[in-house]
């Protein structure tokens, strides 16, 4: 979702439907994968581990369990992403006349990300995890430093 509203933002809405056609390819690449019994390749994604927990071996035909489970999914995705898609467009367009409010967003998002860098789920964050001695000798590669130890975390 936080994909399509920001490619909508940047592009308009036809990009944030664009951006939604290409997660929901990908849920039907999953939910595919999932239904033939390979759902270790994408063990961390959100669909494959819930859509195996709400088929029932009991009812028979799980391949058409999982059909309609995710055409169920697909659907629900189609209706989010394509409403986030179309309002990000105007959103997009009202950021892009207020300054203010775009830089605030800017730095709101850019507070989650290092949030999120500093609460990697590896126990300690990858801020103190990689290299809090390279922070200490140059502060002036700040944002630099952070580029590179949040990508070194993924």
């Amino acid at each position: 979702m936080m994909f399509v509203l920001a490619t909508g933002m940047r592009g308009g809405a036809r990009a944030g439907l664009l951006a939604m056609l290409g997660v929901v390819f990908s849920e039907i690449v999953q939910i595919a994968v999932v239904a033939v019994g390979l759902s270790a390749l994408f063990a961390e994604v959100p669909v494959v581990a819930l859509l195996p927990q709400l088929v029932d071996h009991g009812m028979g035909d799980i391949p058409l369990q999982f059909a309609v489970l995710g055409a169920i999914f697909v659907a629900f995705e189609v209706l989010v992403d394509g409403t986030v898609g179309l309002a990000s467009g105007r959103i997009g367009g009202w950021l892009s006349r207020r300054r203010r409010a775009r830089q605030g967003l800017d730095a709101g998002s850019g507070t989650v990300m290092v949030a999120l860098a500093v609460a990697h789920p590896g126990g300690q964050g990858v801020l103190v995890q990689r290299s809090a001695t390279r922070m200490r000798k140059r502060p002036k590669e700040w944002p630099l430093f952070l580029l590179q130890s949040f990508t070194e975390g993924l």
